[in-house]
């Protein structure tokens, strides 16, 4: 009886202090962001963070993240346009971490670097009712109105639909909210994020399975900037612009999803080199659309809003 005790209460401690996973199978997450200075000028990113090595800091093992991608600047104003929204953010820092990350009894810290304070970055140990905990990416009051669960690979995750004052979204375990994954919840003045996929190596879970997200967007795809690609009007109600100047024979494919990640309008069609314009018909309902533009030239993400 001594001995069975014994190891009951071996197994029961072994098992309180195990990680929750979170961070095996090379999990990728795709970001979507946009920022506004105030003024005239927007930006506009498409980023993947990544899982790439352990480091161990006060005798606690965390995993390293990184960050990688491209975005566009775009000028709404008359020329001329300044020099830091003539420059498209990009980013591909293999060497320098962007934070150190780690996850235990379903919850996830972060740290940036060494030097910093631990944080609580999530907290999945909720229930209906309850009210997400102030953290890293949380300052607002939100509360957990209902609970489902999704599979990502071989196992079920918890889905929480959250709402708050600035959220009205979902919290998944282990993989983020709608906003991205250390980008805040809520609504934050002048800045905008969505979580377009997220996966593991190079398959694709969330929103949707098997999607077709890009999960190795980086720097060395080259994207389309405003001067080579306009689309326009946005917002839109029913419509866009698509103008560019191609080379002869292009393949030129055009993506729109909606804010779960599901396609809605897909386009492949081959151009002829010299002007090319386009215009796509939307019977789409309001709300908010990520529009991917690909060409031999580069890529393009775009944010697209439909009002009625």
């Amino acid at each position: 009886m001594k001995k069975i005790l014994i190891i009951s209460l071996f197994l029961w401690t072994t098992n309180s202090n195990a990680q929750s996973g979170y961070f095996d199978n090379n999990p990728i997450w795709q970001c979507w962001s946009s920022s506004n200075d105030g003024g005239s000028c927007n930006c506009e990113r498409t980023y993947n963070y990544y899982i790439n090595g352990d480091s161990v800091v006060n005798s606690i093992n965390y995993k390293k993240l990184f960050i990688k991608g491209f975005g566009q600047c775009f000028w709404n104003s008359s020329p001329p346009v300044p020099l830091d929204c003539q420059t498209p953010p990009s980013f591909n820092d293999t060497i320098n971490l962007y934070a150190l990350v780690r996850d235990t009894l379903q919850k996830i810290y972060i740290r940036y670097g060494i030097d910093t304070s631990e944080q609580l970055l999530y907290d999945f140990n909720l229930n209906i009712g309850d009210t997400l905990p102030l953290s890293f990416n949380n300052w607002d009051t939100i509360k957990v109105v209902s609970i489902d669960s999704i599979r990502i690979l071989n196992t079920y995750r918890k889905r929480f639909h959250v709402v708050g004052q600035w959220q009205d979204g979902f919290l998944v375990e282990g993989v983020g909210h709608s906003g991205g994954f250390v980008e805040p919840m809520g609504i934050v003045f002048g800045f905008g994020s969505a979580l377009i996929c997220f996966g593991m190596g190079d398959s694709a879970y969330y929103p949707v399975v098997d999607s077709t997200c890009n999960l190795n967007v980086g720097i060395n795809e080259k994207q389309l900037s405003a001067n080579v690609i306009s689309i326009y009007p946005n917002p839109t109600t029913n419509s866009l612009m698509i103008e560019t100047i191609l080379r002869q024979n292009t393949l030129i494919q055009t993506e729109l999803k909606n804010a779960l990640g599901q396609i809605v309008y897909t386009l492949n069609e081959k151009a002829n080199s010299g002007s090319y314009k386009k215009t796509i018909d939307l019977n789409l309902g309001q709300g908010i659309y990520f529009l991917t533009l690909q060409t031999n030239q580069g890529l393009m993400t775009k944010r697209i809003e439909i009002v009625k």
